[in-house]
């Protein structure tokens, strides 16, 4: 019996050699982590803003829009329940809340004439004192009317996300309701997008949290939920659907707002429990993240949402870190090579003063960060 064991012992102690032998030559570890993706972009964080107009602190922003006509950027502030407008400079311009008749904002965008808020008014009625509305501003921040949804089921008590004008149609996802709502300007039923995903051979309807146009006038739909993008044609047809739900890099968890880099043609997704942004290519290729749990430049605590300016910067909802936070990213030149990627010693370091606006960020998960080639 004792000689028996010895034997076993003998042949687990080869098998776990020739196991040591295999992994060092094949790169195998269960404690290896994932490769960074490598990138061909150079990435630079060069803005960090954390106060209003009135040089308070931002309160905990969660949804962004870029007005292309006023070149200026919409940030909703949670926290204090009101709009802050900045210049393509970064000038905080102007505040709007409850003093305008505005209160609980979810979300905004704008048309040539009109801006479109999904908040709350009051009622009058005890039993339901506020409802949840889109809101018809003018170009002074000032309520002039309001969008009365129907001619669909759950019309009369639609909870609207967010909501866009576009081609005289408007856009509007809710809260509970599957798929986008397609009405005119006044409200009035026209069509409905849902689109469904396959899950252990059941089609679920997509409940959706954000939505964008490329150029083109395609729909990308976002749903949090199946962590999904769904690409529509102006016509309402299903182009072609990207993502994948996860935990991990290259995957989404959370994902909560979507924007498109036209010039570069990417798209931007951010992942509110990943601390994270998906970059794809327009047509739904993975290619980098960046971002990462932290609090200094360039890295992220549960951002909400992003936006693209003119210029193509890349505007972060830096949501629990009270802050928004402004990204350059572009193709090398000639004479450049693709950034180089090396560990980060501190990834929770104190965000330091905004003197440096090229310093560098993470670009791949926490631990990681790629060094811009620019001087």
């Amino acid at each position: 019996m004792i000689r028996k064991n010895r034997v076993l012992f003998i042949q687990f102690i080869l098998l776990a050699a020739v196991f040591f032998l295999l992994s060092a030559t094949l790169g195998i570890s269960a404690d290896k982590p994932a490769e960074p993706i490598k990138n061909s972009y150079n990435i630079n964080c060069i803005k960090v803003i954390d106060r209003d107009e009135r040089g308070l602190p931002l309160s905990y922003p969660s949804a962004l829009f870029y007005d292309a006509l006023m070149d200026e950027v919409f940030v909703v502030c949670g926290g204090i329940r009101q709009l802050v407008i900045y210049t393509s400079d970064f000038y905080p311009l102007v505040s709007a809340g409850r003093g305008r008749g505005i209160d609980a904002v979810r979300s905004c965008s704008t048309s040539p004439d009109a801006i479109l808020v999904c908040s709350k008014i009051e009622t009058g009625e005890p039993e339901a004192p506020r409802r949840d509305v889109v809101q018809i501003l003018d170009r002074a921040l000032l309520p002039v009317d309001l969008v009365e949804f129907r001619g669909f089921s759950g019309a009369e008590n639609f909870q609207p996300i967010r909501a866009q004008l576009r081609d005289r149609q408007l856009y509007v996802i809710g809260e509970g309701h599957d798929g986008v709502i397609v009405t005119d300007p006044s409200g009035e039923f026209v069509k409905k997008i849902t689109p469904t995903l396959k899950v252990l051979g059941i089609a679920e309807k997509a409940f959706l949290r954000s939505f964008t146009f490329d150029h083109d006038g395609n729909l990308f739909l976002l749903s949090e939920e199946l962590g999904k993008v769904f690409v529509f044609s102006p016509q309402g047809k299903l182009l072609y659907k990207f993502g994948e739900k996860g935990g991990t890099v290259g995957k989404l968890s959370r994902p909560r707002g979507i924007a498109i880099n036209r010039e570069l043609e990417l798209v931007f997704v951010v992942d509110y429990m990943r601390h994270a942004i998906n970059v794809y290519s327009i047509k739904g290729d993975y290619l980098f993240e960046l971002g990462g749990m932290g609090n200094a430049r360039g890295w992220l605590h549960f951002p909400s949402d992003v936006c693209v300016d003119r210029l193509g910067r890349l505007w972060v909802a830096d949501t629990f870190n009270q802050r928004l936070q402004i990204f350059v990213i572009s193709r090398p030149t000639p004479d450049e090579t693709p950034a180089t990627i090396e560990i980060r010693t501190n990834p929770d370091q104190e965000l330091e003063d905004d003197k440096n606006p090229n310093q560098n960020f993470p670009t791949t998960n926490p631990g990681i960060e790629e060094n811009s080639l620019e001087e």
